[in-house]
C-alpha cells in the first residue's frame, strides 16, 4: 500500500512539473515573442514608430510674416497689418469622424446654426485643415484660449491680416493682395516659397514690390498632449517682417482730389507730380474700391459682383485708361515741326474755321475760324487749322517719331502694375495691323490728336515734365525708399534726356504759358495770379459730329459727350508741379477739365505754399 501511495505520488509531482514545464515553456515562448515584438517596435522599426509618436506629440506650425507697412510722403500709414484668428478644423478630426463634435464647438463658439457651420466646412480646404471662419472676433478668441480644454476637435489659427485705414482713398495706387493660387505657388522663388494659404500683391504697388513686401515666413515646433494643447515651444524661428514702403504720395491730397472728383460727379483721372524727380504726389483714377475686401476670402458672388460691376472699379484709368489726347497732342506737332525745321516760330497759316485737304474739308472747333495764327497763337488758341497744315507737311512717320521721343506709345515705367503703353500709329504700325497702307488723310486727324492714337494720363503726365524741365526726363515714381533691417534703399532716378532743344522747347512754353494767360487762351478758367500756369486743353470726340448730333436726342447722349483735357505746370521757370485732368465724357477741356485743374493746383499751393504769391 505505501508503495502504491508513494507511487501515485510520483506520478502527481511528475504531471506537476510537466504541467509547470509546460506552463513556463509556453510563458517563456510568449515573453520571447513580445521580445520580438518589442525588437520589430524599438529596432527594427523605430525610425517609423519615432515619427509617428513625433506627429502625435510634436506640431509644426508656420510663422507667417507680417507685410512690410507702406507710408506717404508724411508719414501717414496707408497699409498695416493687424492680428487676425482663424478658426479651423484640422483634417484628422474628419478623418477620426469627430466632425459632429467640430460642429458642436463652432456653433459654441461663434452661435451658427448647424446648417451654417456645415457650409463652412467646405469653404476652403488646405489639406491639413479646413478653414471654417476668419477675423474671429477678439471676445471670442480670449474665450477659447481661456477654456482651450474644452475645445479638442477645433483651433483657432493666428496670422497677420492686411489693413487699409484710409479705405478706398489712394486705392488704385496701392492696390491689394489676395489669396495665392496654384501658379502662384509654382512661379514662387525657392527661396522664398509660398504656403497655400498665403496672401500676395496682386494690383498696384502691392504687386510691383510683393518680393520687398513679403518678408520671410518662420516656424515653430511645439509639444501638444492628447488634445492638442501646448504643452512646450521646443524650437522658434521667427518671420522676418517685409520692407516698409515710404512713397512720394501725399494721402490728403489724394483724398481731397478724389473728393473733388466725386462732388462734381466726374469719372477720368488725375496726375499730380514734380517734374524735378518724377515724385508722384496724387494719382486718382474715379474707379475706386475699398481694398479691405480683399484680405480675406472672396465668395464667388463677392467676385462676380466686383468685376461685374459696369464702373470697372479694379482699373486704375490713370496707367490702364487709353485715350486720344485731343488738342494736348498739338503740342508734340508744334515742338517735333520746330525741332526738324518744317516749321517756324513766324510762319503764319490762316484759319478761316475750314480747310480744303487732300479733296477732304476739314473744320476747326471755331467756325468763324482764328484768322492769321503763328506758333505762339496758334497753340493759345488751339487752332486745328494751324496744326492741320503742320502736320501734312510732316507727315506720319516724322509724327511718330516726335511723340514716341516724348514717352508717348510705350510705358512710362512707372512702378504700378498693370500700365498700358498706347499706340502712336505709322505706316508701318498699319501694314503690321492690318496689311494696309497709310493714307495721307489719316495724318491730318492725328495732327490734332484724334485718329488711331491712344494714350494714359501718365504718359501725358511724363511729357509734360519733360516740357517743364525743358528736355530733361526723370523716372516717374511712386517710392521715395524702403526700409528693411535698418538699411535704406533708394530708386535709380537717372533722368534720360530727350532729342529737343531748349530754345525749341521754350517757344512750345511760351505758347502753353499763353493758353492760360493769353488774352484768347482755351484755358484762362484754370489761371491762378501769380502762379504762372503753363497748360494745354484738350477736347476728344467720341463720335463724328454728324452721329454726335443724332445721338444728343438719346437719353444716353451723355456716353457720347466729348472727353476733357487739361494738362499743365507751374510756375513757368522752375517748375514744381505738373497736373494732368482727363475727365469723360465732360464736355470741352476748356469749359470743364481747366476749372477742375485750376482747384487741383490750388490745393497743391496751400498744402506746399501757404502763403499767397
Amino acid at each position: 500500500m505505501q508503495s502504491l501511495d508513494s507511487l501515485k505520488q510520483k506520478l502527481f509531482l511528475n504531471r506537476k512539473k510537466l504541467s509547470l514545464k509546460t506552463l513556463f515553456l509556453i510563458i517563456s515562448g510568449v515573453m520571447v515573442l513580445l521580445l520580438l515584438f518589442f525588437w520589430k517596435i524599438q529596432i527594427l522599426n523605430y525610425t517609423f514608430y519615432l515619427a509617428t509618436s513625433r506627429r502625435n506629440i510634436l506640431k509644426k506650425e508656420v510663422l507667417f510674416a507680417p507685410r512690410g507697412f507702406i507710408k506717404d510722403r508724411k508719414g501717414n500709414i496707408l497699409a498695416e497689418n493687424l492680428i487676425s484668428f482663424d478658426l479651423i478644423v484640422p483634417r484628422d478630426t474628419i478623418l477620426k469622424r469627430k466632425e459632429d463634435r467640430a460642429i458642436e464647438e463652432v456653433r459654441w463658439l461663434l452661435g451658427l446654426s448647424e446648417e451654417k457651420v456645415r457650409q463652412s466646412l467646405t469653404k476652403k480646404n488646405f489639406g491639413t485643415y479646413f478653414l471654417v471662419a476668419e477675423d474671429i472676433p477678439f471676445p471670442r478668441a480670449n474665450y477659447f484660449f481661456a477654456n482651450r480644454k474644452a475645445f479638442t476637435s477645433i483651433e483657432l489659427k493666428v496670422k497677420p491680416k492686411r489693413l487699409y485705414p484710409y479705405k478706398t482713398t489712394g486705392s488704385n495706387p496701392l492696390g491689394y493682395i489676395g489669396a495665392v493660387t496654384e501658379e502662384d505657388i509654382r512661379k514662387a522663388s525657392p527661396e522664398r516659397p509660398l504656403a497655400p494659404e498665403e496672401f500676395i500683391g496682386k494690383a498696384g504697388l502691392e504687386k510691383y514690390y510683393d518680393d520687398l513686401l513679403q518678408g520671410r515666413n518662420g516656424k515653430r515646433v511645439v509639444l501638444v498632449d492628447s488634445v492638442g494643447i501646448v504643452q512646450r515651444v521646443l524650437e522658434v524661428d521667427p518671420p522676418t517682417q517685409g520692407a516698409s514702403l515710404n512713397l512720394s504720395l501725399d494721402i490728403e491730397l489724394q483724398s481731397e482730389i478724389e473728393a473733388l472728383l466725386t462732388e462734381n460727379q466726374q469719372t477720368g483721372s488725375v496726375v499730380v507730380m514734380n517734374p524735378k524727380n518724377g515724385e508722384v504726389l496724387s494719382l486718382v483714377s474715379t474707379t475706386l474700391f475699398d481694398p479691405n475686401l480683399f484680405a480675406s476670402y472672396f465668395t464667388p458672388q463677392q467676385w462676380e459682383s466686383l468685376i461685374g460691376d459696369p464702373s470697372k472699379p479694379l482699373i486704375n484709368k490713370a496707367i490702364s485708361g487709353l485715350y486720344s489726347p485731343g488738342s494736348i497732342f498739338k503740342l508734340v506737332i508744334a515742338l517735333g515741326g520746330l525741332e526738324n525745321g518744317v516749321t517756324d516760330d513766324e510762319r503764319t497759316v490762316f484759319c478761316s474755321g475750314s480747310k480744303e485737304i487732300y479733296n477732304t474739308t476739314f473744320r476747326c472747333w471755331n467756325p468763324a475760324g482764328h484768322g492769321t495764327v503763328n506758333l505762339y497763337t496758334a497753340i493759345e488758341q488751339s487752332c486745328n487749322i494751324y496744326f492741320y497744315t503742320l502736320g501734312k507737311s510732316m507727315e506720319i512717320d516724322l509724327i511718330e517719331k516726335s511723340a514716341k521721343a516724348l514717352g508717348l506709345g510705350s510705358k512710362t515705367g512707372i512702378d504700378l502694375a498693370g500700365e498700358k503703353s498706347g499706340l502712336v500709329p505709322s505706316r508701318e504700325w498699319k501694314r503690321k495691323a492690318y496689311n494696309l497702307d497709310w493714307f495721307a488723310g489719316e495724318t491730318i486727324s492725328v495732327a490734332i490728336g484724334q485718329g488711331p492714337l491712344l494714350v494714359t494720363p501718365v504718359q501725358i503726365a511724363q511729357m509734360i515734365s519733360i516740357l517743364a524741365n525743358r528736355g530733361a526726363a526723370p523716372p516717374i515714381h511712386l517710392l521715395k525708399y524702403s526700409e528693411k533691417e535698418g538699411k535704406t534703399y533708394y530708386p535709380d532716378l537717372t533722368p534720360r534726356s530727350v532729342p529737343f532743344h531748349r530754345e525749341n522747347i521754350d517757344k512750345v512754353v511760351e505758347g502753353m504759358w499763353l493758353v492760360v494767360n493769353g488774352p484768347l487762351g482755351t484755358a484762362r478758367a484754370a489761371q491762378i495770379p501769380g502762379r504762372d500756369i503753363c497748360g494745354k486743353t484738350g477736347t476728344v470726340q467720341v463720335v463724328g459730329r454728324e452721329t454726335l448730333q443724332q445721338k444728343v436726342k438719346d437719353k444716353s447722349a451723355q456716353r457720347w459727350t466729348t472727353h476733357a483735357w487739361f494738362t499743365g505746370f507751374a510756375p513757368k521757370q522752375d517748375p514744381e508741379v505738373v497736373v494732368v485732368v482727363m475727365l469723360e465724357h465732360s464736355g470741352s477741356g476748356g469749359g470743364n477739365a481747366a476749372p477742375v485743374a485750376k482747384k487741383i493746383f490750388e490745393l497743391y499751393f496751400s498744402r506746399y505754399h501757404a502763403k499767397t504769391p
